[in-house]
């Protein structure tokens, strides 16, 4: 049964394969690969192509990248979170007499 949300043809695949050395590649490609030794799993929609790379990427390089981001954040807002960015413009609307109501 296919999805609504699904194509005729997969948007990429998901490649699991071996080098021959031991060692074993998980990838996205574009194009459905010619390696008749290749696992291949066709991707249709870009949740499932989201969550194939969470996946394939490591738990440090995550770690990593929060970290980046928190940091470009603090670097960018002068705060450490959207929060904390979102209070001090309540407390300084509530100083003047103000009042905000956030859309999200």
């Amino acid at each position: 049964m296919k999805r609504k949300d699904e194509s005729k043809e997969p948007i990429c695949y998901l490649v699991e394969t071996a080098d021959g050395m031991g060692r074993e590649y998980k990838y996205i490609s574009a194009t459905k690969p010619k390696d008749e030794w290749a696992s291949v799993k066709p991707l249709y929609t870009m949740q499932e192509i989201r969550d194939t790379e969470y996946e394939l990427q490591s738990k440090s390089w995550r770690e990593f990248k929060a970290k980046v981001s928190k940091w470009w954040w603090l670097i960018w807002t002068g705060d450490q979170s959207l929060s904390a960015k979102r209070r001090r413009i309540e407390n300084d609307a509530r100083r003047f007499g103000g009042k905000i109501t956030w859309e999200d």
